[in-house]
């Protein structure tokens, strides 16, 4: 068990209680994130479809747009962690798509990397190889070195 686990598990009854869709909604997907990172990649998709559905009851369309994007990014872990390539990458795909629409650019960043993951692990190296680049010249606009790093070292691990 994740070490978070314990505090989400409070969290969320707290988070339904104050009734605020995008409070809950948000804490099922770092209940989502939390199961994937241990590896519970079918028990995540719970939480994470609920968030989902839950973002069209966020008044601020920048802001559903922004949960219904990271509900399907960890979607598309849950589905690649399940040897789901082909559903990693729609999802993954899915929330790249909605993130350009709103000009969330940090979102558009990881559905890339993500989309580059998902690509490498269907063995389509080229697309991954693609993927990441196109992360890449995005992490140049945010200057942020720890998606640098990641973008470059996901190319070079196409290369090898």
């Amino acid at each position: 068990m994740h070490r978070a686990e314990p505090f989400l598990v409070r969290a969320l009854p707290l988070s339904r209680t104050a009734g605020d869709p995008l409070d809950i909604a948000w804490t099922l997907i770092l209940r989502g994130a939390v199961l994937n990172c241990g590896g519970s990649h079918l028990d995540a998709e719970t939480p994470l479809h609920e968030a989902f559905a839950l973002a069209e009851r966020i008044g601020a369309p920048a802001l559903a747009a922004g949960i219904t994007g990271r509900a399907l990014s960890n979607l598309g872990v849950s589905a690649r962690g399940q040897g789901d390539s082909a559903r990693a990458m729609d999802c993954s795909a899915r929330a790249l798509q909605l993130y350009g629409e709103f000009g969330l650019d940090l979102g558009r960043l990881n559905a890339l990397m993500e989309l580059g993951s998902s690509a490498y692990e269907a063995g389509d190296y080229a697309l991954a190889a693609r993927r990441y680049r196109e992360g890449l010249a995005l992490t140049g606009e945010r200057r942020d070195m720890r998606h640098v790093a990641d973008a470059l070292s996901d190319i070079a691990g196409v290369a090898t």
